[in-house]
Formats: structure tokens, C-alpha cells, sequence
């Protein structure tokens, strides 16, 4: 059974932090909106008002309607309350909206009349979204793999230099095949199907006799 180790990737978690603390700007600063014009901020009313796109809108309309009641109101009057509620939706729906989106992950408190951010709650889910259980000891068997490969490449370098060789590795090959002038890097022979006798194709023109 393989065995997991638990890591914080700090970068990813200060990130999500910063990222947190911005979205809770917002519900802060959308609950102020509310607030500076008068409208409930409770948690019923919120979750109300939160519920869907356009509750707000709904909220607002529904507001103006019931100002103007159900007897006799003059057109003008009515068109000035509609006017009124209009450039209040207008006042406050950016903040509003960036609130209900940020409202989506970041948790808060309602005590009493106040609104208050879980900064506790926050920062736990943040360390947890970048925390991860991690399977070391494959990681390092995996390296082991890497780092000969890398061995092998430098011995190859160095075998190539030693013999006035090109760098397969990185130049590639150069020969002519069937009058088409060829060049492959390591990297395209080994994603081809490849063999012992392709490469002594390659390579052989460098090791003829001069």
C-alpha cells in the first residue's frame, strides 16, 4: 500500500488567500451598498435577495410597485417613483452582483445587525484547496529514472565531443536518404520507430574511413 505524505504548497495557498481576501472586499463592500440605501440586510433578506440574478431586480420593481399601491397615483408621480427605484438599482447593482458572485466562496457571520467576515473558516478552506497528499517515494523513483537519463546524455555529449561527433542531441544527424538530405535529433529518432540498423544508417557516414 503506498504511502502518502501530506504537503501545503505555500505559493498556491498564499495566492488563494490574496484571491479569498479580495472576495471578501466585495461582500463587505456590497453590504455597505445595501445598507447606505436603506435596504435590509438580514439574513433572510440577503439570501433572498442572493437567490438569483436577478432577485435584485425583481426586489427593486417589486418595492417601487408596492410605493404606488393599488388606488389612484398620477402618471407623473408614478413615472417619477419608477425613476427613483431605477437610478437606485443603478447605484448599486456592480457592487452588488461582484458581492452575490463572491458570496459563492467566501463564508460569513451574521451576528445581530452586522455582517462579519469567518476569516477563521476563509483561511482553512484555502489551506485546504492547496493541500495535497503526495506519493513521495514515486516521485523519487521517478527522479532516479530522470536523473540517469540525464547521465546518459552527458556521456553521450562527452563521447561525441571526444570523437569529433555532432550533438545528436540537440543538432541532430545530418545524412542524405534516397537524395533527400535528412538531419534528426535524438528526440525524433527514439519517436519513430527506430532500431540498431536505422541508426547505423544515420551515423555511418561519419565513421568511414578517410
Amino acid at each position: 500500500m503506498k504511502k502518502y505524505d501530506i504537503l501545503v504548497d505555500e505559493k498556491q495557498f498564499e495566492q488563494l488567500k490574496k484571491e479569498a481576501t479580495e472576495h471578501a472586499s466585495r461582500v463587505l463592500e456590497g453590504i455597505e451598498v445595501l445598507k447606505a440605501e436603506g435596504i435590509p440586510t438580514d439574513e433572510i433578506t440577503l439570501g433572498m435577495l442572493t437567490a438569483t440574478p436577478d432577485a435584485l431586480e425583481n426586489y427593486i420593481r417589486e418595492c417601487a410597485n408596492s410605493q404606488i399601491g393599488k388606488g389612484f397615483v398620477p402618471q407623473e408621480e408614478k413615472s417619477r417613483i419608477y425613476e427613483v427605484y431605477s437610478k437606485l438599482l443603478a447605484r448599486i447593482k456592480d457592487k452588488f452582483h461582484l458581492m452575490r458572485e463572491s458570496l459563492k466562496t467566501t463564508p460569513i457571520l451574521f451576528k445581530k445587525d452586522a455582517i462579519e467576515i469567518d476569516w477563521k473558516k476563509l483561511e482553512q478552506i484555502a489551506k485546504n484547496r492547496a493541500t495535497y497528499e503526495v506519493d513521495n517515494e514515486g516521485i523519487n523513483q521517478y527522479w532516479e529514472k530522470v536523473e540517469a537519463v540525464e547521465k546518459s546524455l552527458n556521456e553521450l555529449r562527452q563521447h561525441e565531443i571526444k570523437n569529433n561527433l555532432p550533438d545528436f542531441r540537440n543538432s541532430g544527424l545530418a545524412y542524405t536518404d534516397n537524395g533527400s538530405f535528412q538531419c534528426p535529433k535524438l528526440s525524433d529518432f527514439f519517436n519513430f520507430p527506430h532500431s540498431k540498423e536505422l541508426f547505423e544508417t544515420i551515423a555511418r557516414h561519419y565513421f568511414l574511413k578517410k
